[in-house]
Protein backbone atom coordinates (compact mmCIF):
# COMPACT_ATOMS: atom_id res chain seq x y z
CA UNK A 1 0.00 0.00 0.00
CA UNK A 2 2.68 2.65 0.88
CA UNK A 3 4.66 1.67 -2.14
CA UNK A 4 1.14 2.49 -4.34
CA UNK A 5 0.39 5.82 -2.60
CA UNK A 6 4.41 6.81 -3.19
CA UNK A 7 3.60 5.88 -7.15
CA UNK A 8 0.77 7.89 -7.30
CA UNK A 9 2.34 10.91 -5.72
CA UNK A 10 4.74 11.00 -8.22
CA UNK A 11 2.31 10.40 -10.57
CA UNK A 12 0.42 13.44 -9.61
CA UNK A 13 3.76 15.63 -9.80
CA UNK A 14 5.99 14.45 -12.20
CA UNK A 15 5.02 17.02 -14.40
CA UNK A 16 5.56 20.02 -12.50
CA UNK A 17 8.83 18.41 -11.20
CA UNK A 18 10.62 17.73 -14.78
CA UNK A 19 9.44 21.72 -16.14
CA UNK A 20 10.69 23.20 -13.00
CA UNK A 21 13.90 21.49 -13.18
CA UNK A 22 14.43 22.45 -16.91
CA UNK A 23 13.30 25.68 -16.35
CA UNK A 24 16.02 26.49 -13.78
CA UNK A 25 18.52 25.60 -16.13
CA UNK A 26 20.31 22.77 -13.74
CA UNK A 27 23.53 22.70 -14.08
CA UNK A 28 24.15 18.81 -14.16
CA UNK A 29 22.44 19.09 -17.55
CA UNK A 30 23.63 22.38 -19.41
CA UNK A 31 27.01 22.53 -17.78
CA UNK A 32 28.75 20.92 -21.24
CA UNK A 33 27.71 23.81 -23.20
CA UNK A 34 30.44 26.31 -20.76
CA UNK A 35 33.30 24.71 -23.13
CA UNK A 36 31.37 24.08 -26.45
CA UNK A 37 33.21 26.48 -27.70
CA UNK A 38 36.55 25.52 -29.21
CA UNK A 39 38.50 28.50 -28.83
CA UNK A 40 38.21 28.01 -25.13
CA UNK A 41 41.80 26.80 -23.63
CA UNK A 42 41.02 24.04 -21.21
CA UNK A 43 44.60 22.91 -21.19
CA UNK A 44 46.10 26.71 -19.75
CA UNK A 45 44.72 27.95 -16.32
CA UNK A 46 41.18 29.62 -16.61
CA UNK A 47 40.75 33.10 -14.72
CA UNK A 48 39.65 32.66 -11.30
CA UNK A 49 36.03 33.66 -11.29
CA UNK A 50 35.22 32.21 -7.61
CA UNK A 51 34.66 35.71 -6.29
CA UNK A 52 31.83 37.12 -8.92
CA UNK A 53 28.43 36.62 -7.96
CA UNK A 54 27.25 36.41 -11.21
CA UNK A 55 24.39 34.95 -13.45
CA UNK A 56 25.44 31.51 -12.19
CA UNK A 57 23.06 28.16 -12.15
CA UNK A 58 23.46 26.52 -8.72
CA UNK A 59 23.29 22.82 -8.03
CA UNK A 60 23.05 22.13 -3.89
CA UNK A 61 23.28 18.21 -2.07
CA UNK A 62 22.25 18.72 1.37
CA UNK A 63 21.14 17.33 4.47
CA UNK A 64 19.60 18.98 7.95
CA UNK A 65 18.22 17.80 10.83
CA UNK A 66 14.87 19.13 11.31
CA UNK A 67 12.45 19.61 14.48
CA UNK A 68 8.76 19.02 13.98
CA UNK A 69 7.47 22.32 16.18
CA UNK A 70 4.22 21.12 15.70
CA UNK A 71 4.32 17.16 16.35
CA UNK A 72 4.77 18.05 20.35
CA UNK A 73 5.39 14.17 20.99
CA UNK A 74 7.35 12.71 18.19
CA UNK A 75 10.16 11.59 19.90
CA UNK A 76 8.07 9.27 21.54
CA UNK A 77 7.17 7.56 18.88
CA UNK A 78 10.35 8.29 16.81
CA UNK A 79 13.00 8.95 18.93
CA UNK A 80 15.09 11.31 17.48
CA UNK A 81 15.12 13.13 14.30
CA UNK A 82 16.84 11.44 11.34
CA UNK A 83 18.80 13.29 8.61
CA UNK A 84 16.84 14.67 5.66
CA UNK A 85 18.12 14.52 2.33
CA UNK A 86 17.72 17.74 0.02
CA UNK A 87 18.13 18.49 -3.86
CA UNK A 88 17.85 22.15 -4.88
CA UNK A 89 18.91 23.96 -7.48
CA UNK A 90 18.09 27.33 -9.23
CA UNK A 91 19.81 30.06 -11.59
CA UNK A 92 20.75 34.40 -10.86
CA UNK A 93 19.27 35.96 -13.64
CA UNK A 94 20.03 39.53 -12.27
CA UNK A 95 22.90 41.37 -10.54
CA UNK A 96 22.78 44.42 -8.60
CA UNK A 97 26.10 45.51 -7.82
CA UNK A 98 27.26 42.34 -4.97
CA UNK A 99 23.67 41.51 -5.04
CA UNK A 100 22.08 38.79 -7.21
CA UNK A 101 18.65 37.31 -7.23
CA UNK A 102 17.37 34.83 -9.02
CA UNK A 103 14.69 31.51 -8.67
CA UNK A 104 14.76 28.06 -7.65
CA UNK A 105 13.09 24.45 -7.06
CA UNK A 106 13.92 22.12 -4.68
CA UNK A 107 13.31 18.47 -3.44
CA UNK A 108 13.46 16.63 0.14
CA UNK A 109 12.93 13.04 1.10
CA UNK A 110 12.63 11.84 5.07
CA UNK A 111 12.34 8.39 6.86
CA UNK A 112 11.44 7.43 10.21
CA UNK A 113 10.71 4.40 12.06
CA UNK A 114 8.67 4.00 15.46
CA UNK A 115 6.70 1.89 17.47
CA UNK A 116 2.69 2.68 18.78
CA UNK A 117 2.29 4.23 21.64
CA UNK A 118 -0.60 4.59 23.67
CA UNK A 119 -1.58 7.17 27.03
CA UNK A 120 -0.96 5.80 30.75
CA UNK A 121 -4.63 5.28 32.46
CA UNK A 122 -5.66 8.51 33.78
CA UNK A 123 -4.18 10.76 31.00
CA UNK A 124 -6.18 12.23 28.59
CA UNK A 125 -5.51 14.58 25.34
CA UNK A 126 -4.04 17.09 24.65
CA UNK A 127 -1.18 15.21 26.63
CA UNK A 128 0.93 17.59 29.13
CA UNK A 129 3.92 15.22 28.52
CA UNK A 130 6.11 12.85 26.81
CA UNK A 131 5.80 10.76 30.20
CA UNK A 132 2.06 10.09 29.75
CA UNK A 133 2.76 7.79 26.93
CA UNK A 134 3.78 4.06 27.35
CA UNK A 135 4.17 1.03 24.94
CA UNK A 136 1.84 -1.46 25.07
CA UNK A 137 2.58 -3.27 22.21
CA UNK A 138 5.24 -4.27 19.45
CA UNK A 139 3.13 -2.17 16.67
CA UNK A 140 5.77 -0.62 14.13
CA UNK A 141 5.22 2.81 12.67
CA UNK A 142 6.88 4.39 9.74
CA UNK A 143 6.65 7.83 8.04
CA UNK A 144 7.34 9.00 4.99
CA UNK A 145 7.69 13.00 3.93
CA UNK A 146 8.65 14.13 0.46
CA UNK A 147 8.00 17.86 -0.20
CA UNK A 148 9.13 20.10 -3.18
CA UNK A 149 9.29 23.55 -2.99
CA UNK A 150 9.35 27.02 -5.52
CA UNK A 151 11.70 29.93 -3.81
CA UNK A 152 12.98 33.13 -4.75
CA UNK A 153 16.79 33.33 -4.25
CA UNK A 154 18.99 36.30 -3.14
CA UNK A 155 22.67 36.05 -3.09
CA UNK A 156 25.40 38.76 -1.27
CA UNK A 157 28.89 39.61 -1.75
CA UNK A 158 30.27 40.55 1.65
CA UNK A 159 32.79 43.23 1.24
CA UNK A 160 35.89 42.53 1.95
CA UNK A 161 35.54 38.65 2.02
CA UNK A 162 36.08 37.43 -1.38
CA UNK A 163 35.97 33.28 -0.15
CA UNK A 164 32.45 34.31 2.00
CA UNK A 165 29.24 34.99 0.70
CA UNK A 166 25.90 34.68 2.23
CA UNK A 167 22.55 33.47 0.73
CA UNK A 168 18.83 32.94 1.19
CA UNK A 169 16.01 31.61 -0.46
CA UNK A 170 12.05 32.13 0.39
CA UNK A 171 9.73 30.25 -1.10
CA UNK A 172 6.26 27.99 -1.19
CA UNK A 173 6.44 24.01 -0.10
CA UNK A 174 4.50 21.21 -0.79
CA UNK A 175 4.82 18.22 1.64
CA UNK A 176 3.25 15.05 1.57
CA UNK A 177 3.16 12.63 4.32
CA UNK A 178 2.46 9.05 4.87
CA UNK A 179 2.67 7.42 8.46
CA UNK A 180 1.60 3.58 8.81
CA UNK A 181 1.02 1.43 11.34
CA UNK A 182 1.89 -2.41 10.94
CA UNK A 183 0.04 -4.55 14.33
CA UNK A 184 1.94 -6.89 15.82
CA UNK A 185 -0.03 -9.32 14.55
CA UNK A 186 -0.16 -8.42 11.10
CA UNK A 187 3.84 -8.79 11.26
CA UNK A 188 4.02 -11.71 12.63
CA UNK A 189 1.42 -13.33 10.58
CA UNK A 190 2.66 -12.55 7.14
CA UNK A 191 -0.95 -12.95 5.42
CA UNK A 192 -1.36 -11.05 2.45
CA UNK A 193 -5.09 -10.04 3.38
CA UNK A 194 -3.26 -7.67 6.65
CA UNK A 195 -3.69 -4.21 5.73
CA UNK A 196 -1.88 -1.72 7.80
CA UNK A 197 -3.49 1.32 9.57
CA UNK A 198 -2.21 4.45 6.66
CA UNK A 199 -2.67 8.25 7.93
CA UNK A 200 -1.46 10.26 4.89
CA UNK A 201 -2.28 13.85 2.94
CA UNK A 202 -0.57 17.36 1.94
CA UNK A 203 0.45 20.14 4.38
CA UNK A 204 1.75 23.50 2.36
CA UNK A 205 3.53 26.37 3.64
CA UNK A 206 6.38 29.35 3.54
CA UNK A 207 9.96 27.99 3.83
CA UNK A 208 12.91 30.63 4.84
CA UNK A 209 17.16 29.06 4.18
CA UNK A 210 19.60 31.42 5.02
CA UNK A 211 22.85 29.90 4.26
CA UNK A 212 27.04 30.58 4.80
CA UNK A 213 28.83 29.79 1.62
CA UNK A 214 32.61 29.34 2.74
CA UNK A 215 34.38 29.00 -1.48
CA UNK A 216 36.47 25.67 -1.42
CA UNK A 217 38.21 26.34 -4.74
CA UNK A 218 41.61 27.22 -2.99
CA UNK A 219 42.01 23.89 -1.26
CA UNK A 220 42.28 21.67 -4.57
CA UNK A 221 43.02 23.85 -7.26
CA UNK A 222 43.81 20.99 -9.51
CA UNK A 223 40.54 19.47 -8.51
CA UNK A 224 38.93 22.75 -9.02
CA UNK A 225 40.06 22.72 -12.70
CA UNK A 226 39.35 19.43 -13.48
CA UNK A 227 35.79 20.22 -12.27
CA UNK A 228 35.54 23.05 -14.60
CA UNK A 229 36.74 21.55 -18.10
CA UNK A 230 34.16 18.23 -17.81
CA UNK A 231 31.38 19.80 -15.44
CA UNK A 232 31.46 23.54 -16.10
CA UNK A 233 31.09 24.10 -12.22
CA UNK A 234 32.92 27.30 -11.55
CA UNK A 235 32.89 27.72 -7.67
CA UNK A 236 32.36 24.89 -5.04
CA UNK A 237 30.86 25.52 -1.81
CA UNK A 238 30.58 24.01 1.68
CA UNK A 239 27.25 25.42 2.82
CA UNK A 240 25.97 25.25 6.81
CA UNK A 241 22.36 26.85 6.94
CA UNK A 242 19.39 27.21 8.62
CA UNK A 243 15.63 26.33 8.19
CA UNK A 244 12.27 27.27 8.77
CA UNK A 245 9.48 25.92 7.42
CA UNK A 246 5.62 27.37 8.36
CA UNK A 247 2.22 26.19 7.66
CA UNK A 248 0.30 28.43 6.37
CA UNK A 249 -2.88 27.37 5.18
CA UNK A 250 -5.82 24.55 5.11
CA UNK A 251 -6.66 24.73 1.50
CA UNK A 252 -4.14 23.96 -1.14
CA UNK A 253 -4.55 25.02 -4.60
CA UNK A 254 -6.83 22.99 -7.11
CA UNK A 255 -9.62 22.69 -4.42
CA UNK A 256 -7.00 20.21 -2.31
CA UNK A 257 -7.39 19.97 1.66
CA UNK A 258 -4.26 20.62 3.99
CA UNK A 259 -4.31 17.74 6.54
CA UNK A 260 -4.89 19.56 10.10
CA UNK A 261 -1.40 17.03 11.13
CA UNK A 262 1.14 19.56 10.34
CA UNK A 263 4.71 17.61 9.21
CA UNK A 264 5.58 20.30 7.74
CA UNK A 265 6.08 22.86 10.29
CA UNK A 266 10.10 22.46 11.00
CA UNK A 267 13.01 23.97 12.10
CA UNK A 268 16.18 22.57 10.94
CA UNK A 269 19.97 22.96 10.83
CA UNK A 270 22.41 21.48 7.91
CA UNK A 271 25.02 21.49 5.86
CA UNK A 272 25.27 21.35 1.98
CA UNK A 273 27.87 21.47 -0.78
CA UNK A 274 27.15 23.73 -3.21
CA UNK A 275 27.91 23.98 -6.99
CA UNK A 276 28.04 27.08 -9.00
CA UNK A 277 28.91 27.47 -12.97
CA UNK A 278 30.23 31.12 -14.50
Amino acid sequence: MQSKSWNVCFSVRKFVIFICFLSFNSPLLFARSVYADESINTVNKEPDKSDDVGKNSVFAIAAAKPNFTKLAHYKVFYGQPSWQAMLRMGKHYQDFGPLSLGAGFGLSFYTAGGTQQELKEGSSLPASSDEDFVKVSGDKLSLSLFSYEVSLLAKFKVPGFRYVNLDSMLGYQELYFEETRVLESQASEQTSDAKPYVNRGWNNGSVLTVSLNILLNPLDEAGTQSLRRTMGFGSIYLSPFIRKATKISSKLPAGRTSKKADFISQNAVGIAFQFETF
